[in-house]
């Protein structure tokens, strides 16, 4: 099993406005629906209200060995909705 634990800053609430848009698109849906996919889940710090992180396990197949070699927590179609994510 692969784990990959991202941590990310952002002001005025951008960092939550992110996440709350990969929920609402659809993104992370796809993202959970990817083969190999064990867990992809968000979370908020209750210390630091622009801080945000997600944690994202899946196994070891083919294609995950692929998004790690990319150096990508995530799988190729979908950045190409996150980078039109406009906060």
């Amino acid at each position: 099993m692969i784990t990959v634990n991202l941590r990310y800053m952002g002001t005025n609430g951008n960092a939550r406005k992110f996440a709350e848009e990969m929920m609402a698109s659809g993104t992370v849906g796809k993202i959970r629906a990817e083969e190999g996919n064990l867990r992809y889940e968000y979370y908020y710090s209750l210390e630091e209200p622009e801080r945000d992180s997600f944690h994202r396990n899946f196994c070891g197949t083919k294609s995950s060995r692929k998004r790690i070699i990319s150096i990508s927590p995530i799988s190729i179609p979908h950045k190409t909705k996150i980078a039109t994510i406009n906060l």
